[in-house]
């Protein structure tokens, strides 16, 4: 039941059969975060904050490189226009804030 209404606004976007398969669920969350239990697992001692985000960012790096590609990643186009939004570069550059 947790995540239903979610999948129906998904649906209701008119997304591509294979894009709305993808996007309709958490895997896209999750695949990342297990990697981080995987690789943290061991740490016993958490020392301070910068600890946790060095071994945060090596876990989502490895991630990273196991990551596959979106079904319907071509037809991503059609999610940005549902949602009222047009491409624009990212800007790699900026730090978040």
């Amino acid at each position: 039941m947790e995540g239903l209404d979610e999948m129906f606004t998904v649906n209701d976007l008119g997304l591509t059969p294979q894009l709305t398969r993808c996007l309709a669920t958490t895997n896209i969350v999750e695949n990342p975060n297990g990697t981080l239990r995987v690789i943290t697992h061991r740490v016993s001692r958490w020392r301070d904050r910068e600890m946790i985000e060095r071994w945060a960012a090596l876990a989502y790096l490895e991630a990273e490189r196991r990551f596959k590609k979106i079904q319907g990643h071509r037809e991503i186009w059609i999610l940005a226009q549902a949602l009222g939004r047009t491409e624009q570069p990212v800007d790699r550059q900026s730090k978040a804030a």
